[in-house]
């Protein structure tokens, strides 16, 4: 059971650092390639 309970804790925090990851990377992007566009 807690096992389980760190598998499942270790699930998320990953899901939620790659999910940060891609919005911190699509703000940078857009806020890179704004510029570029005008």
């Amino acid at each position: 059971m807690i096992m389980l309970v760190r598998r499942l804790a270790i699930d998320v925090s990953s899901l939620l650092l790659m999910t940060t990851t891609v919005v911190v990377g699509s703000i940078l992007a857009i806020l890179t390639g704004f510029p570029a566009l005008l």
